[in-house]
């Protein structure tokens, strides 16, 4: 009987719901708002700071959790994101570069 009930417990009580998707949102609003305001030494640390507060939230109890779980999934959205941005704006067109340019100073990888 108690294995019953600590079953349904866990049942009702699921990892994400609505506060996770709020955080994801307010998340993602903080750390645009660094960007915008040109604060591009800030980001790495308003990152950080965010993700120490997300793994504070994330093993907590209920409404904490989802809200650290949405922080946690924000931040891995944004480092993903960021690397993705970097991957394309540097690494790519300068392999287009080197393959159709003429110039041999293009051709360092």
């Amino acid at each position: 009987m108690n294995g019953q009930k600590e079953s349904a417990e866990r049942r009702s009580d699921p990892k994400h719901g609505p506060e996770s998707f709020l955080a994801v949102v307010v998340t993602a609003l903080s750390l645009m708002a660094v960007a915008a305001f040109g604060k591009d030494g800030w980001y790495p640390y308003a990152l950080l700071g965010i993700l120490i507060l997300g793994v504070g939230l994330a093993v907590q109890t209920k409404t904490a959790r989802r809200v650290g779980m949405g922080i946690l999934a924000a931040v891995v959205g944004a480092v993903v994101f960021r690397y993705m941005y970097w991957l394309f704006l540097y690494t790519i067109p300068g392999m287009f570069i080197s393959l159709f340019s003429n110039d041999p100073s293009h051709m360092r990888f």
